[in-house]
C-alpha cells in the first residue's frame, strides 16, 4: 500500500505496486575464486554471471470510505494483498560462497561447514591419532579425516576443499505472502460524544530456507558420537584407519567378507558376544572404548534429504472501541478506549533430522538367522539383538561410509519434522482528559496562549504462550541446538501520566516566544515500579529562529519476549586470527597461551589439539530471563530550527543528542566474553565459556558461550542530526526543492557490565564486526556503525504540480574492523555512495503513476568474511548497505 489510509477517507481508491531487483554479476575477483572451487567441486560451487532479476514484489490495495446519516457517521475499509519472491544467495556472485581469508588475510577464499556432503570425521578426545588433515593456509590439525568421494575409503581431510558451501541454499530475501483487511467507523451520538471502532486483520506467511540438515558431530551415542569398529558398512581400509593398524595379536578386520566375526587369524567366532569379549580384552585397542567403539564425531550433510524449510504463519487480529468528545460546554475533552490484539504464530520445520534416530541408524549390524548366526543382510543393531522390546521396524541402517551413500529408506527414517504454535496477546485500556486552561485564567501574564494539560491512566496486559511439539521439546532436532520448551508468561502494568505545555512569554522584543513542556509517568509493573519524566524548553528570540532543549528520563521494563523466550543453542561468529584460526585456543599453534586457554576450560592435553571450525561458526546459548530489571535512560537534546526571512524557502535544523541507557537489557557479546576470559581470567566472563568435546566450542552442544538476556552495563550514544530544506521557485518552469538529512555519530559506547572497568568499554563509531556487530547484544545491532551518513536529494516539479523528478544521493562513511584497520582484506569496509532516481506523474485528478530506481549504478555492497550470520548475511550487512543490486519499482493509484 503506497498510502496511509485516513480514517476519514472518502471515495474509492485502488493502489498497485510492482518492484524487483536487478544485478549484473561482474565481480571478476570473486568469480575467479569461485571458478577455482567450481573446478574441484562443481556440485557445490557455480559462477553466477550476466544479469539476474529476482525478488519481485507485487501488492494491490483497494480502499473505500464515506459518510452516512447526514454526515454524523463515517466508515472506511481496505483490503490488501502482497506477494514477495525469494532471493537466494546463489544468485549473486559475491554471496555464492561463505567467504574466509587466505594469504595471511590479504585475500578472500571460500570456506564452509565441516558437516560436508562426504562425511568428515573428528577425534575430539585425541585418545588416538587420526593422521593430520591438510590446511594449506593455517595449521595441520590432527584428529581429522574424511570419507573419500565414492571410494569407500578414508583419508586425511583438506580444510579448504572438504567443507560444505551452505551459502547458495540460504535466503537473502524470504518469499512472503500477506493478506490484510481493515475497517474504521465513527459516529457522533451528539455534539459531546463520538464513538469509534477499528478492526484489523492480517495473515502473513513466509517460508525460510537454509542448507540441508546433517549429522552435526553425532554418532551411535547421539551427541556423544562414536561408531562401532565392526560396522558392516566400513571397509577394511576404513576400519584400519579409524580403529588402528594391524599389530601382532590384535584384531584385524573383525568380520570377513561374509560378515562373520573373526579373530586376528581369520577364524570365525561363535557370535558377536565372543567378538566383543575378545576385542575388550585386547590391550592394543583399549583406547577405543567399550564394545569396540571408536571415539569419534561424524559430520555429514544430508544432501539426499534436501534443504531445510521453516514454514511460518502469523495471523493477527486487532480491535479498538472508544469514545471521545467534550464535557458539556467546558474546555475539557476526553478519550476512553480499549484495544485487544492477538497474534497467532504457527511454525512447521521440515527436513530436519532426529539425533536419536541418527544414532540408531548409524549403529548397523548383520541380521541374525534363527540360530543366531549372522546373515548378509545389514540392519539396525536394535533389530538384530535378542531383545524384541527395543525393535523399531522402521529403522533403516544409514550408510555414510560406502561409495553409494545412504538408502532412501534410511534418509526417510532419520528425517524429522517439528511443529509449534503459540499466541501473543495485548489488552490496553486508556482513559485521558485534556484541556486548554486559558478559560480558567491560567495564562502567563506575558503570554497570549493558556496552559494546556493532559492526564490519564492506562492498563496494559501482555501474554505469551508457545506450544512446541514433543520433537521440539526433546531437543532431538539435529539442527535446533537443544530443547525448545513450552513458554507461558504474562505481564501487567498500570500507568498514570500527566503532560503540561505552558507558554511563558510571547510577542516581546528579543523573546518572540518562550515555553516549557513538562511530563510525568508512573508505571506499576507486576514486580517493579518506575518513574519517567521530561522537561523541555523552547525559546525563539525572533520568528526566524527557534532554540529547543530537553531532558527526558525514561524507564522501560523488559518485554515479554526478553523475559520468557526459550533458551537454546544457536550460532555466532568469531573473528579469524592472523594464523587463519578462529578460536584462539585451537590448532597446533594457538595464538593464546596455555595459561590463557586454561581460563576458558582447556586442559593441558587438549592444548594444541583442539579442532577449529573452518566456517568460523561457534555455539552460543541465548534466550530469555524472567528476572530482568527495567532499563533506565537519560536523554539530553539541544538544537535549533531556522527559517530565515531573508532566504525565503529555507529551513535548517540542527540537534545534538546524548543518550545513556543503564541496566541495558542485552547480552554480553560472545567474542568479548571469550577474549576477556583469556586475557584476565575474570570469573564472571569465564563462567560464560563452556568448553565441550575435545575443548571445542562447536563440535556438539556441550560446548558453547552463554549469551542469555541479562541487565548488562550501559549503552550510550551521542551525535548530531542536521536537516535542511530549500524551495526555489522557477516561476512557469516549476520549482526545485533541495533536501538534506545527515547524522554525525560522535560516540556509541557499550559498557559490558555495571562494574566493568574503563578498559572494557568499547566505542563502535566507525567500526564493524566482533562485539560491535551485536550492538552490545541489543536489538539495535546493525553490524556496522558509520561515523557519518546522509541522504541528499533534489526534486523538480512542474508549475502545475502534476510531474516531478527526484534524484537522491545516499552516503555511508567507511568503517574499520573492530580494533582498527589491521591491513587485511577485512580491515576496512569502504565508504558507499548510492544514487536513486524517482519520478511521479499525476495524469488526471483521478489517476497517478510513479517509477523509480534505487542504487541506479548497481553498486555492490562491501564484503567481509567476518560479518557473521546475524546481523550479517551473505558476506555483508543488508541492514546498512544495498545488498541486492538495483531496486526498480513502479506503481499506479486510481481514485473514483
Amino acid at each position: 500500500m503506497n498510502f496511509v489510509l485516513d480514517t476519514e477517507f472518502e471515495g474509492l481508491r485502488i493502489d498497485s505496486n510492482y518492484s524487483f531487483y536487478q544485478h549484473d554479476n561482474s565481480n571478476s575477483y570473486i568469480q575467479d575464486i569461485l571458478s577455482d572451487f567450481a573446478a574441484g567441486n562443481p556440485s557445490q560451487y557455480t559462477v553466477p554471471s550476466g544479469s539476474t532479476s529476482d525478488g519481485e514484489t507485487f501488492d494491490i490495495t483497494a480502499a473505500v470510505g464515506g459518510k452516512f446519516d447526514n454526515g454524523r457517521g463515517h466508515a472506511s475499509a481496505f483490503v490488501s494483498f502482497q506477494n514477495t519472491k525469494e532471493i537466494l544467495q546463489a544468485n549473486r556472485d559475491y554471496s555464492q560462497c561463505a567467504l574466509s581469508t587466505t594469504n595471511e588475510g590479504q585475500d578472500f577464499t571460500c570456506a564452509g561447514s565441516s558437516t560436508n556432503q562426504f562425511a568428515n570425521i573428528l577425534d575430539v578426545a585425541q585418545d588416538y591419532t587420526i593422521p593430520g588433515g591438510v590446511n594449506p593456509d593455517a595449521q595441520t590439525q590432527t584428529g581429522w579425516a574424511r570419507v573419500l568421494d565414492g571410494q569407500g575409503e578414508i583419508g586425511p581431510r583438506n580444510f579448504v576443499s572438504d567443507t560444505f558451501n551452505y551459502n547458495p541454499y540460504n535466503h537473502y530475501q524470504r518469499p512472503n505472502e500477506r493478506y490484510s483487511f481493515g475497517a474504521f467507523a465513527n459516529y457522533d451520538i451528539n455534539e459531546y460524544v463520538n464513538v469509534y471502532s477499528e478492526l484489523m486483520f492480517m495473515d502473513n506467511r513466509t517460508k525460510s530456507q537454509i542448507a540441508p540438515s546433517g549429522v552435526f558431530g553425532y554418532g551411535i551415542g547421539g551427541g556423544a558420537g562414536g561408531i562401532r569398529c565392526n560396522n558392516p558398512f566400513l571397509s577394511a581400509q576404513q576400519v584400519d584407519y579409524l580403529c588402528g593398524e594391524i599389530a601382532d595379536g590384535a584384531i584385524d578386520r573383525y568380520t570377513n567378507l561374509d560378515g562373520e566375526y573373526t579373530d586376528a587369524a581369520g577364524n570365525v567366532l561363535a557370535d558377536q558376544d565372543d567378538f566383543v569379549a575378545r576385542f575388550d580384552g585386547d590391550p592394543d585397542q583399549a583406547a577405543l572404548g567399550p564394545d569396540g567403539i571408536a571415539d569419534i564425531l561424524l559430520l555429514r550433510r544430508n544432501v539426499e534429504g534436501g534443504n531445510r524449510f521453516n514454514d511460518i504463519r502469523h495471523t493477527t487480529y486487532r480491535g479498538v472501541i472508544g469514545m471521545k468528545g467534550t464535557i458539556g460546554d467546558t474546555p475539557w475533552g476526553y478519550d476512553i478506549s480499549a484495544i485487544y490484539a492477538n497474534n497467532h504464530r504457527s511454525e512447521i520445520y521440515q527436513n530436519d533430522l532426529s539425533i536419536r534416530k541418527i544414532g540408531l541408524a548409524l549403529d548397523a549390524a548383520y541380521a541374525l538367522d534363527d540360530e543366531g548366526n549372522p546373515t548378509d543382510q545389514i540392519v539396525c543393531r536394535i533389530n538384530a539383538d535378542d531383545d524384541p522390546t527395543n525393535d523399531d521396524p522402521n529403522c533403516a541402517p544409514y550408510d555414510i561410509f560406502g561409495p553409494n551413500g545412504p538408502s532412501d529408506a534410511a534418509v526417510s527414517y532419520i528425517s524429522q519434522p517439528l511443529f509449534r504454535d503459540g499466541d501473543v496477546t495485548q489488552t490496553v485500556v486508556t482513559a485521558k482528559m485534556y484541556a486548554d486552561l486559558a478559560d480558567y485564567g491560567m495564562t502567563s501574564p506575558m503570554a497570549e496562549e493558556g496552559v494546556k494539560i493532559a492526564f490519564g491512566a492506562e492498563y496494559r496486559r501482555d501474554t505469551l504462550d508457545s506450544n512446541p511439539d514433543s520433537n521440539f521439546q526433546s531437543g532431538d532436532g539435529a539442527g535446533q541446538g537443544g530443547p525448545t520448551n513450552p513458554i507461558s508468561g504474562s505481564q501487567e502494568v498500570y500507568d498514570y501520566f500527566v503532560e503540561v505545555n505552558a507558554p511563558l512569554i510571547e510577542g516581546y522584543e528579543g523573546v518572540e516566544s518562550l515555553g516549557v513542556d513538562l511530563a510525568y509517568r508512573r508505571s506499576n509493573y507486576d514486580a517493579v515500579s518506575s518513574d519517567a519524566y521530561k522537561i523541555g524548553l523552547e525559546y525563539a528570540p525572533v520568528e526566524d529562529i527557534r532554540f529547543r532543549g530537553s531532558f527526558q528520563r525514561a524507564v522501560r521494563a523488559a518485554n515479554i519476549f526478553e523475559l520468557f523466550s526459550t533458551q537454546s543453542i544457536g550460532l555466532f561468529d568469531l573473528t579469524q586470527g592472523s594464523n587463519g584460526i578462529y578460536d584462539p585456543c585451537a590448532g597446533a599453534a594457538p595464538t593464546a597461551t596455555l595459561a590463557q586457554c586454561a581460563n576458558t576450560g582447556v586442559t593441558p592435553d587438549q592444548y594444541r589439539n583442539i579442532a577449529d571450525n573452518p566456517a568460523g561458526q561457534f555455539n552460543t546459548l541465548t534466550g530469555g530471563n524472567p528476572d530482568l530489571d527495567p532499563e533506565q535512560s537519560d536523554t539530553y537534546t539541544i538544537g535549533f530550527v531556522a527559517t530565515p526571512s531573508m532566504i525565503p524557502g529555507l529551513t535548517v535544523s540542527l540537534d545534538y543528542f546524548d543518550i545513556v541507557v543503564e541496566d541495558l537489557v542485552g547480552t554480553v557479546p560472545q567474542e568479548l566474553a571469550l577474549d576477556t576470559c583469556l586475557e584476565t581470567g575474570d570469573e564472571y566472563f569465564c563462567s560464560l565459556v563452556n568448553r565441550g568435546s575435545g575443548g571445542t566450542l562447536w563440535a556438539n552442544q556441550t560446548g558453547y558461550i552463554v549469551a542469555t538476556n541479562i541487565n548488562t552495563g550501559s549503552l550510550s550514544t551521542s551525535g548530531f542530526d542536521l536537516l535542511a530544506s530549500y524551495d526555489l521557485d522557477l516561476d512557469t518552469r516549476g520549482g526545485l526543492t533541495f533536501d538534506y538529512v545527515g547524522t554525525l555519530l560522535e560516540s556509541l559506547e557499550t559498557k559490558p557490565l555495571p562494574n566493568s572497568p574503563a578498559a572494557d568499554i568499547f566505542d563502535c563509531v566507525g567500526y564493524y564486526g566482533g562485539s560491535c556487530a551485536s550492538g552490545g547484544g541489543t536489538e539495535v545491532a546493525n553490524g556496522a556503525s558509520p561515523e557519518y551518513r546522509h541522504k541528499a536529494s533534489v526534486t523538480w516539479a512542474d508549475a502545475d504540480g502534476k510531474f516531478s523528478v527526484t534524484g537522491t544521493w545516499r552516503y555511508f562513511s567507511e568503517v574499520e574492523i573492530e580494533g582498527g584497520d589491521d591491513g587485511t582484506i577485512n580491515g576496512v569496509l569502504d565508504a558507499q555512495n548510492y544514487l536513486d532516481l524517482t519520478g511521479s506523474w499525476a495524469a488526471t485528478d483521478y489517476m497517478s503513476f510513479r517509477l523509480g530506481v534505487n542504487n541506479l549504478t548497481d553498486e555492490e555492497p562491501p564484503l567481509s568474511s567476518v560479518v557473521g550470520t546475524a546481523p550479517g548475511n551473505g558476506n555483508t550487512y543488508p541492514q546498512v548497505y544495498d545488498a541486492f543490486g538495483r531496486y526498480i519499482f513502479m506503481g499506479a493509484t486510481f481514485d473514483f
